[in-house]
């Protein structure tokens, strides 16, 4: 038998969408009072906000009419017909978080609009709504739940810990904080201040109450405006990475939203800069005209789809680009053995710009990048390193001339790029010094190698040590990478040709794609139904791309676009500029040193290796006074 279910199922079920966990209800109530205009938010929570979830604000208020719709299912404020679902300018709009509230928990509510000389009060039982009072108070509301899911013990059994709980309730404020840097913010958990806000409208401000000094200070800002879409915040530099994307905000008009294609675009630009499998951090913020996304596709408002996404995707990417091409990344190292300096609180973070300004007084640069620790490498790069050496030498530790050489000529670099034909590096080189651009690079003066495998150099009062091996490699995948662009792409013929076992599916796009194909040196053409027979692959220096590296190639071939056959195989690309690089022990001629720094001033980026390891690091003559005790 069909039957029809009482409002308080229906009203219980309903909340299950919207109420999943105590963060929910903090975060449609915090929404709330930012919809509100309020500038100053408390919240306050007991138990992990199981006992208590209380949310005040200095917003408009509620006008004592209202409070007769306040927790009837989708009553709302914020639109009056279908299509302003479309242009959704408010975080709040489908009327259903009070009721879900009320319906699982004890609710009591206060407002007073500015207008009135008194407020109200009402108090909400599992949904039942009980007498309105009037209540002396200040403008705004305050929202309290008490007892939350006490009427629905199985959802109640299926907290998590209060840990977690309260975890997530902070990673709640923590999001609305970010997003609201003009909004001073207040959020007590069992009586202690856990996160606040200052409310002066600084970004980097938040950024330093939440994440700390150490995280601040390897932020670089970013700010950009094309069409109607504007984009800022702060990206971390590519040395600051973290284990995981937890530390990835992305913002759209205010709200927090994730979209997994902005998030790797994102993390596309840093390929190349940082290691395998480290994330860079960020806080964006995007605005743009409301009707040029949607939220309303899952009740948490988190996912979003954007009318235009190429245009935005380019927007961040060229951003980020140009943010890493204004900035020298260059790591310094810190010799100093004291521990690093604790986490300021929160009344500190004013004092933020006068230690940016002693900081680098201290280490007389104004224009270098200055992480405060050591350049460390993941257990990967740790194994790719052992890769990088050359068999030991009896060659003594450091190898210096008594006068660095001029900047080499064109013959003086056969040597160097011995498995490359003459004309073709002559016309490299020569094109590079046309090229150079103002890097960390400009005016070394070389002065030895260490161990046959750091180049030391000087400029100042400040001494730079370059990995060869990351230099070289940077060099040969900028260069491969160019070399497709222009079709000039390096091929070693096979002795023994592979042959390529396709599908139906795939068949068709490398019938569609094989020009580009060969433009990327693979040597390709039908074997019959569903294969292929490849009789040459790109090689770098000399050095091919394996089998594995080809087959993985054409397996992918599906998504690829033309010019975007290298971006899907950057690995493989990597793989073989470090093979084919010179590694550590193997000794280099003051020419071909030069003719390195040259080249890399070429580059955009010249700061990493392409798995993401530095490639130079700078050693102050203050910091090496400190190790000698000659100043404080």
């Amino acid at each position: 038998m069909i039957k029809k279910l009482s409002p308080q199922i229906c009203n219980k079920i309903a909340a299950g969408e919207v109420i999943e966990r105590p963060a929910a209800i903090v975060k449609e109530l915090v929404e709330n009072s930012i919809d509100a205009g309020a500038t100053a938010i408390t919240i306050e929570v007991e138990e992990a906000g199981k006992s208590l979830i209380s949310v005040g604000d200095n917003g408009c208020g509620i006008d004592g009419a209202d409070f007769n719709l306040l927790f009837e299912r989708h009553a709302t404020s914020k639109i009056d017909k279908l299509e302003d679902i479309y242009a959704i300018d408010t975080l709040g709009f489908r009327g259903e978080a009070l009721a879900s509230i009320a319906a699982v928990s004890r609710v009591e509510i206060a407002s007073k609009t500015a207008m009135a000389t008194t407020g109200n009060q009402l108090q909400v039982d599992g949904g039942r709504c009980g007498a309105r009072n009037v209540v002396a108070m200040n403008k705004g509301t305050t929202i309290r739940v008490r007892d939350l899911f006490y009427n629905t013990p199985v959802r109640y059994k299926f907290l998590a810990s209060d840990r977690k709980e309260s975890n997530a309730i902070t990673g709640v404020v923590e999001k609305m904080m970010l997003a609201n840097p003009a909004i001073r913010f207040s959020y007590r958990l069992d009586g202690d201040v856990i996160r606040s806000s200052a409310g002066n409208n600084q970004l980097i401000d938040v950024i330093h109450d939440i994440y700390g000094l150490e995280a601040t200070k390897k932020m670089l800002p970013i700010s950009t405006k094309r069409d109607a879409i504007t984009l800022h915040g702060y990206i971390s530099k590519p040395e600051f990475t973290r284990g995981n994307r937890r530390y990835q905000m992305l913002y759209v008009n205010g709200r927090y939203v994730e979209s997994a294609t902005l998030q790797d675009c994102i993390n596309n630009c840093y390929r190349t800069l940082n290691t395998i499998n480290r994330f860079p951090q960020f806080v964006l913020h995007l605005e743009m005209a409301a009707g040029e996304y949607d939220i309303n596709i899952h009740p948490s408002k988190i996912e979003i789809k954007f009318r235009n996404q190429m245009a935005i995707e380019t927007l961040i990417e060229d951003s980020i680009k140009q943010c890493f091409a204004d900035n020298t990344l260059v790591p310094q190292v810190n010799l100093n053995k004291a521990e690093a300096p604790k986490r300021e609180s929160v009344e500190d973070a004013s004092k933020i710009d006068d230690y940016f300004k002693l900081y680098n007084q201290k280490m007389q640069q104004s224009d270098v990048y200055l992480p405060n620790q050591t350049v460390t490498t993941t257990d990967y790069c740790a194994k790719e390193a052992q890769r990088d050496y050359a068999a030991p030498t009896e060659e003594a530790p450091f190898n210096f001339e008594s006068e660095p050489e001029s900047i080499p000529q064109q013959d003086d670099l056969d040597d160097f790029f011995v498995d490359q034909d003459v004309e073709f590096v002559e016309q490299t080189v020569m094109e590079a010094f046309v090229a150079k651009r103002a890097t960390h690079y400009d005016n070394l003066t070389v002065v030895g190698v260490l161990f046959n495998t750091y180049i030391i150099c000087q400029r100042d009062n400040s001494a730079f040590l370059i990995d060869q091996h990351a230099a070289h490699e940077r060099v040969l995948y900028e260069q491969f990478i160019a070399d497709f662009r222009e079709s000039k792409i390096e091929s070693q013929y096979l002795m023994e040709p592979i042959v390529y076992r396709s599908d139906h599916h795939t068949d068709h796009y490398i019938e569609r794609m094989v020009t580009d194909i060969k433009r990327l040196g693979i040597d390709i053409e039908a074997f019959g139904d569903e294969r292929w027979i490849i009789r040459s692959v790109p090689s770098i220096k000399g050095v091919p791309f394996n089998e594995q590296s080809i087959v993985h190639i054409l397996d992918a071939i599906d998504i690829y676009k033309a010019d975007a056959i290298t971006e899907h195989n950057i690995e493989n690309i990597i793989m073989a500029s470090c093979k084919a690089a010179v590694k550590a022990r193997d000794k280099l001629s003051t020419s071909e040193i030069y003719a390195l720094l040259e080249l890399l001033q070429t580059y955009n980026q010249p700061y990493t290796c392409p798995h993401g390891r530095p490639i130079i690091i700078e050693l102050t003559e203050y910091e090496l006074e400190k190790l000698f005790k000659r100043v404080q």
